[in-house]
């Protein structure tokens, strides 16, 4: 067997894994979500924050189709980010159901989230390693949907001191049907409203790391965002909860030492402010 089959196969195995330690939403979920979702404030009445940039724009039939989703315009606006300080992006609209991505200023695609906010509204949390421009691509999860959006930017900077724990997982932890092994490191009270960035770093073995609520749905997994074959999440909790941390292993079978990190974020104080620039169309 090729190394790619192998490393696809390890993909869907690592799914299967995932599937069977959470408990995901049905297509049936998503229908009711839409059918009582509230609609989001209207995008003349919505107020600039002091801590945060905001746009208000409309998505219109003549914006040029979009090169991620191929059936839905878009709009692209363009900001200034510092490396290593942490993002809350949000996109809004009663109109349509909206879908956010980031861009590099050489246009590759980064990150991109459909419901991430509350209701059918798109977030995204980004910790750029680079500072420099971004594209923050404003579209519809569904093909030729317009309408008025608001795009916000909120900065978080670190609130007190970053937690760490080192652990191991080893051969007599639990393991899901597909052979990885798991562990659930912390059990940690959270606030809503607050950003956290939970890294796992190990020298040992391809980290996969995962956030659940205390009813054990998952909220949130990675593989690779802190580099290498380490992971990282931005979380923000919707509702004060206490949430489970779990490690496990990409690859079935696999063990060995590993760190934890915690860093809580808060929104910036006194962010400077910087010009809005007029949206535009990218192909």
């Amino acid at each position: 067997m090729s190394r790619t089959a192998r490393m696809h196969l390890c993909r869907l195995c690592l799914a299967a894994a995932v599937f069977v330690l959470t408990s995901l939403a049905s297509a049936q979920d998503r229908s009711r979500l839409q059918r009582d979702r509230e609609p989001a404030p209207s995008p003349k009445a919505e107020a600039k924050s002091s801590t945060a940039r905001t746009f208000q724009d409309n998505l219109a039939a003549s914006d040029p189709l979009d090169r991620f989703r191929k059936e839905s315009h878009h709009k692209s606006h363009t900001v200034t980010l510092e490396a290593n300080r942490a993002y809350r992006i949000d996109l809004q609209s009663s109109q349509f159901d909206p879908f956010l991505r980031i861009e590099d200023a050489s246009g590759e695609n980064l990150l991109y989230n459909d419901d991430g906010g509350d209701g059918l509204n798109a977030r995204l949390l980004f910790l750029p390693t680079k500072s420099g421009q971004y594209r923050l691509i404003a579209t519809s999860y569904k093909g030729g949907q317009t309408g008025a959006y608001i795009l916000t930017v909120a900065e978080y900077q670190p609130a007190g001191e970053e937690k760490t724990q080192n652990g191991m997982l080893t051969k007599d932890d639990p393991a899901s049907n597909t052979g990885q092994h798991y562990k659930i490191v912390e059990k940690i009270r959270l606030q809503a409203g607050k950003a956290y960035r939970i890294d796992v770093t190990s020298t040992e073995f391809d980290t996969f790391l995962m956030v659940r609520d205390s009813a054990g749905k998952l909220l949130s997994g990675d593989d690779d965002g802190a580099g290498g074959l380490n992971s990282r999440l931005l979380f923000v909790p919707k509702t004060d909860d206490t949430f489970e941390i779990v490690v496990m292993g990409f690859r079935p079978g696999s063990t060995g030492a590993f760190r934890l990190s915690i860093q809580e974020y808060r929104p910036a104080g006194a962010a400077a402010s910087e010009p809005e620039r007029p949206a535009r169309g990218t192909r």
